[in-house]
């Protein structure tokens, strides 16, 4: 078990949950959550985004399909003394989320490495990167689900990767007219990371 600090707060890291990097600090350095929103973090890990969200959000709901993530998560809602207003839930992408639930804003670090069939481990770490053949596995299962849990003017904060092929995503949210901003972005000589702000 690991522990690091982001903004005053405390977090463990289990054995086998996602380590934050480059990506989640990204995201966190550019979260924008209004006073009262209603919080979903999807694929949380340890639970640092949905936990620093908190600071301004009304509820948080985080989930995983990891059941050693959701553990470490629970682990550091205990540690931040926030059980009061995250609630931390076990599953696929949206599968843990109720029909009639409706968020102010979703955020998604997604699993968005381009990843070989013969190199899969199907280890519980390696689903936080392993995106399938073209790294957008997840990401295609998400773009098709989430506009039925946003809000009328819900957003979204989305982490993706020149190695999956962001400009994609931008031209499926664009052709279904959803306002999109790339807020963010981090270069490598390897990829080029981006954080993209969705909007209804």
């Amino acid at each position: 078990m690991r522990q690091i600090e982001y903004k005053n707060r405390i977090f463990y890291i289990f054995d086998d949950t996602y380590l934050p990097s480059d990506d989640t600090f990204l995201l966190l350095d550019n979260l924008e959550v209004n006073r009262g929103d209603f919080v979903l973090d999807l694929g949380t890990g340890c639970g640092i985004l949905g936990i620093i969200a908190a600071k301004n959000a009304n509820k948080v709901i985080l989930t995983d399909i990891s059941p050693i993530a959701v553990n470490c998560a629970k682990k550091n809602v205990e540690l931040n003394k926030l059980t009061d207003m995250i609630e931390i839930r076990t599953g696929n992408l949206f599968d843990p989320i109720r029909n009639d639930e409706k968020y102010d804003l979703i955020l998604f670090n997604p699993p968005y490495l381009p990843i070989s069939g013969n190199n899969k481990q199907n280890e519980w770490l390696e689903r936080a990167w392993d995106g399938g053949e073209t790294g957008r596995e997840i990401i295609d299962k998400f773009l098709i689900q989430f506009n039925n849990y946003l809000k009328r003017k819900g957003r979204v904060q989305m982490i993706q990767t020149s190695l999956s092929d962001y400009e994609k995503t931008i031209d499926f949210l664009k052709a279904r007219d959803f306002s999109v901003k790339i807020k963010a972005r981090k270069k490598f000589f390897f990829e080029e990371l981006v954080l993209l702000t969705v909007q209804k």
